[in-house]
């Protein structure tokens, strides 16, 4: 999987990526990412956010374009959000594109 940096160019998620089909809430990227994509948030705009669990979190968004199998999906991240150890936690938002485009996991 590829991610769009600041400077337009894709490149390899450096870190780890999981894809979560029980998250209905959305996408979630690390500070240390955003850091390291050299991306721009605006952190005077918040969101709050109702996670699995019960927990609830505010945070910023940001836009993102990440490439799977050749399909380029944009989608707004939440910043700071993804579990534990996870740099990119693909959420329904990117995975519903992804059925859409009749993918399915493992194939």
């Amino acid at each position: 999987m590829k991610i769009r940096n600041r400077n337009g160019k894709f490149i390899l998620v450096p870190g780890t990526v999981k894809v979560d089909t029980g998250n209905d809430v959305a996408t979630g990227i690390s500070n240390k990412l955003v850091e390291m994509l050299d991306l721009e948030v605006d952190r005077r705009k918040r969101t709050r956010f109702n996670a699995s669990g019960g927990g609830k979190g505010e945070c910023c968004k940001v836009p993102i374009k990440v490439k799977i199998r050749g399909h380029v999906f944009s989608t707004d991240a939440l910043v700071g959000a993804p579990a534990h150890g996870t740099d990119l936690l693909i959420g329904k938002d990117i995975i519903d594109k992804l059925h859409d485009e009749n993918f399915t996991v493992g194939q």
